[in-house]
């Protein structure tokens, strides 16, 4: 099983990145070496002892812990104290196999450092911003390097989010070739209206449907986010607070007795004392800063375009087979049709025939000399008169 663990530390002067393969490849003093600067952790793999052994590694709550190693979750966000914790479903189109895959992603965002998830390589989807990090800060003309950690969680989300419109785009591809197909075919309409256009649209249907149930909770989650601005704690408390949360973290351990993660105390806690009171409980979110809402409110634009062109899709799909099915009725009719006036058109002529077949002694038309050909003649000419008929009902 293919494991990858690659830490980017930046500011807006350097940037350097690391690759491990475990935990116990990591150098215990990588906090103190890359202080002041963001780090962003990225694991890929789906062995969990390697996934929880980084989380502890990074002093990760317990519940962060608990919830990576399940991938049957709905999207959710877990506002942890200082915390953020963030389970999505990644779906992009995979460039190299031009497939659309889905997959679990966690983020999960704390003071300077940003940890994300993944069980497969996504096949270059955060290229982008993995290259614009690397670049010199002249050469460079982005917020990236700039801003803070919680500046690279929304250019991340920005790229999941894009990737679910590029993949609704090669839907909606599809859906427009139906739509010419069926209303702009110059062929004839037996040869465009086949079985496999209709299950191509009920395929689409279906993945839109499940486009739609998964990407159904994505903008609570963003609208969440958006909400935390009411607990954001001002700059200048921000030190202190973190530094209260931090002594009240080791006093936890030192009562449990073993490295456990931080659980969130009660104010009558043995382990806090009355100064640390105030900050035993979720006081307020420290990882977001003030400037980041304003792209919150761009992804909750992008989130709610997103759900309109689901919804605008599924009923284009819907409506496209409601016009096969009228197009395959009106085949099926103007089928009936002709056969219908093919048997209009030879019942008086079985009829004639018939009534010549019958083996009776005294019949009026066996003496007459001409009588075979005068027959024939009338016949043709019940024929010719019924085809005249018919064409100028424009029934044929």
């Amino acid at each position: 099983m293919a494991v990858l663990l690659l830490i980017f530390s930046y500011d807006e002067s350097s940037y350097s990145e690391l690759k491990y393969r475990c935990a116990a490849e990591i150098p215990r003093d990588l906090s103190d070496s890359y202080k002041g600067k963001n780090i962003w952790v990225e694991i890929i793999s789906r062995d969990v002892d390697i996934v929880r052994n980084v989380l502890s590694y990074f002093d990760a709550h317990s519940l962060v812990i608990d919830d990576v190693q399940t991938y049957d979750q709905r999207m959710n966000l877990s506002i942890l104290n200082e915390d953020v914790y963030l389970l999505l479903d990644l779906i992009y189109l995979n460039k190299d196999s031009h497939i659309v895959e889905q997959q679990k992603m966690s983020f999960y965002l704390f003071e300077n450092t940003l940890i994300t998830v993944q069980q497969y390589y996504t096949g270059g989807l955060f290229s982008t911003i993995k290259y614009r990090l690397s670049k010199k800060t002249a050469q460079s003309k982005g917020l990236l390097k700039k801003m803070k950690i919680d500046y690279l969680f929304y250019r991340l989300l920005n790229v999941v989010i894009e990737s679910y419109v590029l993949v609704l785009d090669s839907i909606l591809h599809e859906t427009e070739l139906i739509d010419k197909q069926l209303m702009f075919s110059t062929k004839p309409r037996a040869d465009t209206i086949t079985i496999d256009t209709l299950k191509l649209m009920f395929h689409i249907k279906h993945d839109l449907l499940h486009f739609k149930i998964v990407c159904a909770p994505l903008k609570d989650i963003i609208i969440k986010l958006q909400k935390t601005r009411e607990t954001v704690v001002p700059k200048r408390q921000r030190p202190a607070l973190r530094q209260c949360r931090r002594r009240l973290k080791r006093r936890l351990r030192l009562v449990v007795g073993h490295k456990c993660s931080f659980v969130a105390p009660t104010t009558t806690s043995l382990a806090a004392t009355n100064d640390d009171d105030d900050y035993a409980l979720d006081d307020g979110v420290l990882v977001f800063n003030d400037y980041i809402y304003k792209y919150f409110r761009r992804l909750l634009d992008h989130t709610v375009e997103l759900n309109d062109m689901i919804d605008s899709s599924a009923d284009t799909i819907t409506s496209l087979i409601d016009f096969y099915m009228i197009l395959n009725g009106e085949l099926i009719n103007d089928t009936m049709q002709t056969l219908t006036v093919m048997s209009c058109i030879f019942m008086p002529l079985n009829f004639l025939s018939s009534v010549s077949s019958m083996n009776f002694e005294h019949m009026p038309q066996i003496p007459m000399r001409y009588g075979y050909y005068g027959q024939l003649g009338l016949m043709g000419v019940i024929l010719f008169t019924m085809i005249a008929y018919f064409k100028f009902k424009k029934l044929i």
